[in-house]
């Protein structure tokens, strides 16, 4: 998935919300969530963001939340096994779906959302290769 760049602002995708890195800054500053394109204030205070681990577990809630992301595209793209696919990409480095971009943000040990997200500069080094490996 291409990561769209308006004037050299990265741009991330936040459970199907597409929002700017300022406005992360200033949902975590104020304890707010980007839900469905819209601040609304979190239930939970004890919400931490975490980043994501080079685990299979945590690849596999990265598919689920990708594919939530993209209204199912990646099922449509990658078949029946498109959660295995992109778990086994995810914990591979240097590419635009692996861990080093994303993070969790949970609540008392339960994920509550992910975001993901890189530069055009990392985007422009990375690599389809290991999405194809891993398939």
């Amino acid at each position: 998935m291409r990561c769209p760049v308006i004037s050299g602002t990265p741009r991330f995708l936040v459970a199907g919300a597409n929002v700017t890195m300022s406005k992360l800054h200033a949902a975590s500053s104020r304890r707010d969530a980007v839900v469905d394109g819209k601040m609304e204030p979190m239930r939970s205070p004890n919400a931490n963001v975490r980043p994501a681990r080079p685990q299979l577990e945590d690849g596999e809630l990265f598919a689920r939340y990708l594919d939530l992301a993209g209204d199912g595209l990646f099922r449509w793209m990658l078949g029946p096994r498109s959660t295995a696919i992109l778990a086994r990409a995810f914990l591979s480095t240097g590419h635009d779906l692996s861990y080093e971009h994303t993070s969790f943000a949970e609540s008392d040990g339960e994920v509550l959302g992910m975001v993901s997200g890189y530069t055009a500069a990392q985007h422009a080094i990375s690599t389809d290769s290991t999405l194809e490996k891993a398939a």
